[in-house]
């Protein structure tokens, strides 16, 4: 008895909740709304010249410089003769090299400065120059 009773309850909810969905208003699609997006002004165009790409040679004779401006991206290859680390201290980054395989650093330059890349033995092999931006 008690059974019959418990499955006449399931019945009457499984009844009430399909009129609730029916009667219920439906929620309109995304692709179904007019609604206007804010935009924000796009940034200046950049110059595509201003992702710079430079190779450093195994044991220069002399600290490559490397001139940038903020906001430019630096795609940096380090080579070397034998396996070494390599190091942008003022930008908290670390790398290996080894030969074959050059230390790789891909940067986005947000601050002005003056960034030596070094070797772990503290060997100077370049010098990232990052000046303000020029404005128009």
């Amino acid at each position: 008895m008690a059974a019959r009773r418990l499955i006449a309850v399931l019945i009457m909810l499984l009844v009430i909740s399909s009129l609730a969905a029916a009667l219920a208003p439906e929620r309109p699609s995304e692709s179904d709304t007019t609604e206007t997006e804010t935009t924000t002004a796009p940034e200046p165009a950049r110059d595509p010249s201003d992702v710079l790409s430079e190779v450093i040679p195994p044991e220069p004779e002399k600290p490559v410089v490397i001139k940038t401006r903020i906001g430019d991206q630096l795609q940096l290859q380090v080579e070397a003769a034998g396996p070494i680390g390599v190091e942008i201290l003022t930008l908290g980054l670390s790398s290996f090299a080894a030969p074959g395989a050059p230390a790789r650093f891909d940067l986005l330059l947000r601050a002005a400065g003056n960034n030596p890349v070094a070797l772990e033995d503290g060997t100077v092999v370049a010098r990232i120059r990052v000046a303000e931006e020029e404005q128009p």
